[in-house]
């Protein structure tokens, strides 16, 4: 490999996967093609290719490729001007990008590359271009390409506070009186309004992470007036990869990142309900490639949160009375499912606790075999997590559960273990300190007064609280009346979905068809503003529909009234490039809700039904989805509804005491053969 670039590898990007707040280097899948109408060329096609932003000998900024040619096997590297690029950014969300270099006529087509640092390289790349193009540098009319790199390539350095204040003065309104402008290639800008100042340490993230330069990359060298016009009143990009990108991850949190991203090895990372799992597995997601990334979950539900499937439609077999060779076949029946699990290198599995140990035994048999690779999960990244004191897998007969971590599958797979300790949904420390002993199985007597003291909390009298149901069918049979009892003005939404959307195959949360009244308690289903408190779980109730018939919803929480749109409900299909998009307003009836479907939200007040608590962790579940005392009543209390397994108590045990975010080899071997120890007691 050329020295320049292994050294960019670890140089190129900031210090952390987690943070990656700029970023100069890019591993990705590559095709580059001729846009010359005279002189058309056979495409390149490289599976590995490597991009590097830098500078040459005459300090012009350019864009260096190494990839290694199927013809000699040995690295190729080249370099182009990177002047006058024109990036498309549609598809950065699927970790795809388009650039083209109109000097040279050549096409830059990049894959398979993780969201975020995407996102962050194009961002990255923009901001070195426009101080480049503010300083009046001479372009010249036609780009040289190397069939070797300059003499000299350095990768660029991150932006000083300096060019940092310059970038954000000229996307200023006061430095383009018109709003747009032309820079030198011809290509039109767009410029934000004023913010106000920030302390030195904030600044590169706003600079970098501003939505609007999302918008000004997009190409406007070939539009018109009006088509340009009409693109820059576009909305900044909103769903992935920058989902969590306003969320500032803790030390803890970052460290879970950088142990997936730098490390590759399977990771299963825990910890009690509020310790941020879901905003750590999304940041994940962010930064892998997105074309051999699978997502995937336990339940239905639990996949819609993070636009993905269940883990039973990935895998494509039904393992129920069949043996691991009966399975396999199933899966070597179809073509497509051989490809997938073939192309599959990381596999996120969210709610682990649901999964027993015979499915996960089948699922390791099936990896090895199809991917003809000996080693644990055919050599696939499992990236797990979840909390074994939540729900159990679900057993016929009352048969007693047998969970993944007992498995010898599971010892062979999992070489991290990471368990989270920092609290963040929560910040009663009574409310903590009860739920940490109700995780366990304990309740003492000052902790059950005060569970039972909570019959008699009151809520607002416009809001009532959502009612956790133990049992399913309670919730739905509870929805359905209140809303038929409910005198207010009725309206139907139907959902907008794709063509190739199939209800069968994409389980989302978001409902085909939501019918709402005005008075109806409903709850989010999907963050709107994390920073507004307008995330998932948030309650409220219809107000009244708008003029163009969307629903005002008044939350709880914040008092405030909302009108709510439709959002875009992504899920990535195995054997699709692109993710299937259901738009429907991201609303549920929330007069009750199951306590199994409950399991990730956060809501702002409920009532707790624990009458007929049937599973381990079930209470634990129910308790966890608020984030204090006051915003719950529980009905029906009693001690003996505090359950955990006896397994899950000694399993945590055998890891809570051995594992260090900062271990070495050795002592995570020590990790893996404790846990051997454990199953075999």
């Amino acid at each position: 490999m050329n020295k320049n670039l292994k050294n960019a590898e670890n140089d190129g990007i900031s210090e952390s996967p987690s943070n990656c707040t700029y970023c100069y280097t890019l591993t990705c899948s590559l095709r580059i093609e001729s846009t010359s109408s005279s002189k058309k060329k056979t495409p390149i096609n490289a599976k590995n290719a490597i991009l590097t932003v830098g500078r040459n000998s005459n300090r012009k900024i350019h864009l260096q490729i190494e990839l290694k040619t199927s013809q000699t096997g040995q690295p190729a590297v080249v370099s182009y001007d990177a002047t006058d690029s024109v990036v498309h950014l549609q598809n950065v969300a699927n970790g795809k990008c388009t650039v083209e270099l109109p000097s040279m006529s050549i096409m830059l087509q990049m894959f398979n590359c993780a969201p975020r640092k995407l996102n962050v390289f194009m961002k990255s790349l923009q901001a070195k271009l426009d101080i480049m193009k503010a300083e009046k540098q001479p372009i010249s009319a036609v780009s040289k390409s190397f069939s070797r790199p300059p003499a000299v390539f350095n990768v660029l350095s991150p932006l000083t506070v300096g060019e940092m204040r310059r970038v954000k003065k000229l996307r200023e309104p006061s430095s383009l009186a018109s709003g747009a402008s032309t820079s030198s290639n011809g290509s039109k800008t767009v410029t934000t309004p004023k913010r106000r100042n920030s302390t030195n340490q904030n600044l590169e993230n706003r600079i970098l992470n501003r939505s609007i330069s999302l918008k000004r990359m997009t190409s406007f060298a070939r539009c018109d007036k009006e088509q340009s016009e009409a693109l820059t009143s576009l909305k900044p990009l909103k769903d992935a990869p920058s989902i969590t990108e306003r969320i500032q991850l803790t030390n803890e949190q970052k460290s879970v990142v950088r142990c997936v991203i730098n490390s590759r090895v399977s990771v299963f990372f825990t910890g009690s309900a509020g310790t941020g799992k879901s905003v750590i597995l999304r940041r994940i997601i962010e930064m892998l490639p997105a074309g051999n990334t699978y997502i995937t979950a336990a339940t239905g539900v639990a996949a819609s949160q993070i636009g993905g499937i269940t883990l039973h439609a990935f895998c494509g077999f039904r393992y129920e009375n069949a043996t691991a060779e009966q399975c396999l076949q199933q899966v070597l029946r179809h073509t497509h499912m051989v490809k997938q699990w073939k192309q599959c290198a990381h596999l996120i599995i969210d709610e682990i606790s649901m999964i027993d140990s015979e499915f996960f035994e089948i699922l390791e048999y099936v990896a090895r075999a199809v991917r003809n690779n000996d080693e644990p999960f055919g050599g696939i990244q499992l990236i797990i997590t979840g909390d074994f004191f939540q729900l159990p897998p679900v057993t016929k007969d009352n048969k007693e559960p047998v969970f993944c971590f007992e498995s010898e599958a599971w010892s062979r797979c999992i070489q991290r273990t990471i368990v989270l300790k920092n609290v963040k949904r929560q910040n009663d420390m009574e409310f903590v300190r009860i739920l940490n002993s109700v995780r366990i199985g304990k309740c003492d007597q000052l902790s059950a007064d005060r569970l039972q003291a909570l019959s008699q909390n009151e809520f607002p009298a416009h809001v009532i609280p959502t009612k956790l149901c133990t049992h399913s069918e309670d919730a739905e049979r509870i929805n359905q009346t209140s809303l038929q009892n409910s005198e207010g003005v009725q309206k139907t939404f139907h959902a907008y979905d794709d063509s190739e959307f199939n209800d069968a195959k994409c389980r989302t949360i978001a409902v085909k068809t939501l019918v709402l009244k005005e008075g109806s308690q409903v709850m989010l289903i999907k963050n709107l503003d994390v920073f507004k408190g307008l995330c998932n779980g948030s309650r409220g109730f219809v107000e009244k529909f708008g003029e163009n018939g969307n629903p005002i919803v008044r939350f709880v929480a914040q008092n405030v009234a909302i009108e709510i749109r439709r959002s875009k409900f992504s899920i990535r299909v195995p054997g699709s490039d692109v993710p299937y998009i259901r738009r429907q307003y991201p609303l549920q009836l929330a007069w009750a809700i199951s306590i199994h479907k409950s399991q990730g939200m956060t809501l702002d007040c409920a009532e707790i039904s624990l009458e007929r608590v049937f599973a381990d962790g079930q209470a634990y579940v129910a308790l966890s989805r608020a984030r204090s005392l006051a915003a719950i009543r529980i009905i029906g209390f009693d001690v003996s509804c505090v359950r955990a397994n006896s397994k899950v108590i000694d399993f945590y045990k055998s890891i809570e005491n051995d594992y260090n975010l900062n271990d070495d080899d050795d002592d995570r071997l020590s990790i893996s053969s404790k846990i051997k120890r454990f199953r075999s007691i």
